[in-house]
Formats: structure tokens, C-alpha cells, sequence
């Protein structure tokens, strides 16, 4: 299923499910592509088709309310969806193509469900009493989910509205896209290439809001980098392809990581490395600076944290 979900700034959607007692099995959200099953062998096609359709299409601003409702076709009530809409029908039809192409048994109608199975009696009772609500929000990145146990949906990858950032060395473009989870590709890159990378980072497990910052050259993955944002940005884990180091592409991953956190409002980011390492002499001449010692911190070596001042970061100029 490929969704848009409201960011975490509208929590009074959450609210209003809880309310109305809605089981929350998936956050809410508007739905591009309804449930579809997509071959394993399939998969990286879908979600490649899902990062072209996002990049052709820029942020959102939707409004969402009042509350309406489909019976007599199904007992649903929803918000309804205004705002950008000649986009967001664009972005639809973008996304539902290969693997993701599906006959529509409804017309498209852009909604957020608040709860299904209704009481035809209490429908009118629920439509009237949010007659009234009305958000605006302003959707950034399209997601791609899938249905676990319980009839559960997770991301399982997710890609930025206008796509990520365009940069490069030598002629070498590397696309940089911040995110929410690791996408299946960038899983199995992340596993194969951090077993022999031991010693680049060790992340502290902080709690925050996780990141996710992954490079791609020609489409396939080259390098992951992520984390937390909360008070606080930490880095825990930056892995590169050993073919592109010398490309850029660890710098443009930790700009990325650096520049998430500061859009997240976090004054300071922190990691965690072994002080000597190769991996601490790099992040010291990008500018971060080691603040605490951690003498025989794991497996008896000594470790350092290193910090850097988020303050003031934006976009650099390409």
C-alpha cells in the first residue's frame, strides 16, 4: 500500500481515531495505492517507480475536514481532503504503474479514514459533531507500507516529494534523500557493508525520532547513514561503498544527517567512534571536535564522542 501520512505536528488526527475508537492498525493517512500484493522479485521495480513518481512531484499542503462519510456505499467516516489536489492526483497516477498498477474498484476520492464499520444510526451523529474540524498539513514524503501480523501496516521505505538532493563530484551525481526507515535495498547494503566497518561508528541508542539519510549513484545504493532527533541529534551508524569513497558521498551523508537534525531543531549533534580510528580523524576535519573521552569504553578499547555546534546549518548552495 503507498500512502501520504500527516506529519507528526497533527496529532489531533490520532485523537479523533482514539475517539471514535477506531483500531489503530496503520497512522493515518491518505492512500495512492490501495493494497496490492507485489512479488519479492518485484519489489526493487515498485519502490524505484515509488522515488520517481515522488521526485516529480513537490511537498503538499492539504487541508483536512470536515468530517464526511461513503454509506450507503460502506460505513466509513473520514476527513476530506482539499488543498493541492491536481498534485496529488498527479502523484497517484505516477505511483500506480508496474507492480503497483491496480484496477480501481472506487473512484478516487482523497480522504483520511477516521474509523470504518460505523453504526449507519450514528453516522449522521459523527459527520454533524466534526462538522467543524479543519487542518492544514503539510505532507513532505510518500510511503510505502506493508501488512504485518494482525493485520498490522508498517514502512518498510518511504521517499522525499520533490526528491532528495542532487550532488555530486567529478560529474558524479549522487541523490541524497533524507527519510524514515531504511528501504529494503538500502537494508541489505547497510548489512553487508557495516559487517566489515566495524569501527566507523557505535551509536548510543538514544531515544528520539529516527532518521534515515541513504545515497544512491544510478539508482543503486551506495552509502546509509542514521539515526536519532530529539533534544538532541546522534548519528549512530555512516556506512559508504568502498568502490565510491573519494566521490563525496560520506560528506553529502553527514551534511544530510547534520542538516535533518537542525531542521528538527536539535543545538547539538553527537557520535560515538574509537578515538585514533580513521573514522575519528575524518569526522574531525568536518568539522566536528571530540568532547569526551571513553577510556576502554567497548571490548576494552578507548572510544571518544565527538560533537558539532547544528546551530545556524542550512542547505548548502549546489
Amino acid at each position: 500500500m503507498v500512502v501520504l501520512v500527516p506529519p507528526p505536528a497533527a496529532p489531533e488526527i490520532v485523537g479523533l481515531q482514539r475517539g471514535l475508537g477506531s483500531p489503530r492498525r496503520v497512522a493515518p493517512h491518505v492512500t495512492l495505492v490501495p493494497p496490492v500484493n507485489v512479488r519479492v522479485d518485484q519489489l526493487e521495480d515498485a519502490l524505484a517507480a515509488v522515488r520517481s513518481a515522488a521526485a516529480a512531484v513537490p511537498p503538499l499542503r492539504l487541508r483536512l475536514g470536515p468530517a464526511a462519510t461513503f454509506w450507503p456505499e460502506t460505513p466509513v467516516v473520514y476527513l476530506a481532503v482539499g488543498g493541492d489536489l491536481e498534485q496529488l492526483d498527479r502523484l497517484r497516477r505516477a505511483v500506480g504503474i508496474g507492480p503497483l498498477d491496480r484496477p480501481a474498484a472506487w473512484p478516487f476520492v482523497p480522504h483520511v479514514t477516521l474509523v470504518e464499520d460505523v453504526e449507519p444510526d450514528l453516522i449522521p451523529h459523527v459527520v454533524r459533531a466534526l462538522a467543524g474540524f479543519v487542518a492544514a498539513i503539510d505532507v513532505e514524503r510518500v510511503h510505502v507500507l506493508q501488512e504485518r501480523d494482525g493485520r498490522v501496516w508498517e514502512p518498510i521505505a518511504d521517499a522525499p516529494l520533490g526528491g532528495g538532493r542532487i550532488v555530486g563530484r567529478g560529474g558524479l551525481e549522487i541523490d541524497v534523500a533524507a527519510g524514515d526507515v531504511l528501504a529494503p535495498d538500502a537494508e541489505e547494503f547497510f548489512g553487508r557493508a557495516w559487517a566489515a566497518h566495524l569501527e566507523v561508528s557505535y551509536g548510543p541508542g538514544a531515544t528520539g525520532r529516527p532518521f534515515v539519510i541513504t545515497a544512491r549513484i544510478a539508482g543503486a545504493v551506495v552509502g546509509v547513514a542514521f539515526g536519532t532527533s530529539g533534544d538532541e541529534l546522534w548519528l549512530d551508524r555512516l556506512v559508504v561503498e568502498p568502490a565510491t569513497r573519494g566521490a563525496g558521498v560520506g560528506t553529502q551523508l553527514l551534511t544530510e544527517a547534520e542538516l535533518a537534525g537542525a531542521a528538527a531543531g536539535c543545538r547539538r549533534g553527537y557520535l560515538l567512534c574509537q578515538a585514533g580510528s580513521p573514522a575519528e580523524g575524518w569526522y574531525l576535519a568536518r568539522g566536528w571536535r571530540a568532547d569526551l573521552a571513553l577510556r576502554a569504553w567497548r571490548h576494552g578499547r578507548d572510544f571518544v564522542r565527538l560533537a558539532r555546534d547544528l546551530r545556524g546549518r542550512a542547505v548548502p548552495a549546489q
